[in-house]
């Protein structure tokens, strides 16, 4: 069990990696329903308000969820990147100051 903040994060980002192919297919099937609707609503024969009404509850439905997940996503990824770069820059100045110290040691023994 993930009792640790960065255990949950990990989980997290293990589940949403797995969940976001089924989120984008139920955004995308909104779009489609939306431009269903859309060209029914076209038709000479549709005379109901309720067909372009559902078309444009649909697409924004749409563009509501796909922009939010967008986002989080693009966020999770981007917050990732930026630790990584942060470890390997904490990880240089450690190893600089290692090989600094090592030098000074060299030279009192000398």
């Amino acid at each position: 069990m993930d009792t640790t903040i960065e255990g949950f994060q990990s989980w997290m980002t293990k589940g949403l990696s797995f969940l976001l192919p089924f989120l984008f297919f139920g955004y995308f099937w909104e779009l489609y329903n939306s431009y269903a609707l859309f060209k029914i609503a076209q038709m000479e024969n549709c005379h109901e308000w309720q067909v372009m009404a559902l078309c444009i509850i649909f697409l924004i439905l749409f563009l509501g969820n796909f922009s939010t997940t967008f986002m989080v996503v693009r966020r999770k990824y981007s917050n990732r990147i930026s630790d990584k770069i942060k470890r390997i820059k904490s990880t240089y100045i450690a190893l600089k100051y290692l090989r600094s110290f090592s030098e000074k040691a060299k030279e009192k023994n000398l």
